[in-house]
């Protein structure tokens, strides 16, 4: 980082010294009357003394700030350099050259748009996170740094294993990797914050559904059903949700928003133990498909399962980080 120094310079006046006229000297009578004059003698011109010159004042260059670096994005005034955010888009588009995705083709060309896009609402996020980090008096030492990084070498087999293993992170430097690893760390840490107080209870349903292609097939099941028949049978025998339809279409146990279907996990909550909703319709992977579901028990403060708390505390954080966004100034710069 550039410092910038102003400098103070002092003026020194001069003030230039008066002259004093000739005065004859006292006590001193002239030997012999002095006829006046016939006409008056010329005043005496006093010759005029020069002011004292103003020493040189030393030239100096006015400072000119240099030119702030390009920036990838601006948020709340702060800068997200655009040579960083460069240097990781061409870090992770040589990954996925190396998955295999041919950028020169319509699909590759948007997958690096998507790419990049993600890289930048990810620095953004990042700037946010390090702001409030500092309001919560948040911080990560350089101690526990070097911790991390030397766990990394013991983990990866030595100091020589982990300098080659940075130099395939497309020439990643031990500084980057420094300053990634401090940010990890401190990100990690702003989320402890955030989500201490995420509860480990939350009102849940034990439900099931049977999934279909079509509404004319999830209508005649749904008839099937009101006369009568049974829905795990069912469910075994028609759904296209080939890894819940082996248990009778069993779902287990989620909280609201756990399940991968919003729509079938609203209609899930409407219902009551027993109950069978009518034909849900929703959207999977781009394609309509067709529910029933079947609500098996209700609990109102279950213990969450340790994936069900970890998405809850996720959607915590997404929450809070949409929440900083939506408050803060962002100016996205780069193309």
């Amino acid at each position: 980082m550039l410092r910038q120094f102003s400098y103070m310079m002092m003026l020194v006046m001069v003030l230039a010294a008066c002259s004093v006229a000739d005065v004859p000297p006292a006590g001193v009578a002239p030997t012999a009357p002095v006829a006046p004059p016939t006409s008056a003698p010329a005043a005496k011109t006093a010759t005029p003394v020069p002011p004292a010159a103003k020493p040189a004042q030393p030239t100096v260059a006015p400072t000119v700030p240099p030119a702030p670096a390009p920036a990838a994005a601006r948020v709340n005034g702060k800068d997200i350099s655009l040579a960083d955010y460069e240097k990781n888009v061409a870090r992770r588009q040589a990954e996925m050259t190396k998955q295999g995705i041919n950028f020169s083709t319509p699909d590759g060309q948007a997958a690096l748009a998507e790419m990049r896009r993600q890289i930048l609402e990810g620095m953004i996020e990042q700037a946010l996170i390090d702001e409030q980090a500092a309001k919560l008096g948040i911080s990560v030492t350089q101690a526990e740094v070097d911790a991390a990084i030397n766990q990394s070498i013991a983990e990866t087999g030595g100091q020589e294993a982990f300098n080659k293993y940075l130099a395939s992170i497309a020439g990643m430097t031990m500084d980057e990797w420094r300053a990634g690893q401090l940010e990890a760390m401190l990100t990690q840490k702003v989320i402890e914050r955030i989500t201490r107080d995420a509860p480990a209870k939350a009102e849940q349903v034990h439900a099931r559904h049977i999934l279909v292609d079509t509404a004319a097939e999830a209508n005649a099941l749904l008839a099937k059903l009101r006369a009568g028949a049974d829905f795990a049978a069912l469910a075994q025998q028609y759904s296209k949700d080939t890894v819940a339809s082996a248990g009778g279409g069993d779902l287990g146990w989620f909280p609201r928003g756990g399940l991968f279907d919003a729509a079938l996990e609203k209609a899930a909550f409407d219902l009551q133990p027993g109950q069978i909703s009518g034909v849900v319709q929703s959207d999977l992977g781009g394609q309509t498909v067709y529910h029933i579901v079947q609500v098996i028990e209700r609990d109102p403060a279950r213990q969450l399962s340790d994936d069900a708390l970890r998405e809850a505390r996720q959607m915590a954080v997404q929450s809070w980080l949409d929440g900083l966004k939506a408050s803060a100034k962002i100016e996205r710069l780069a193309k």
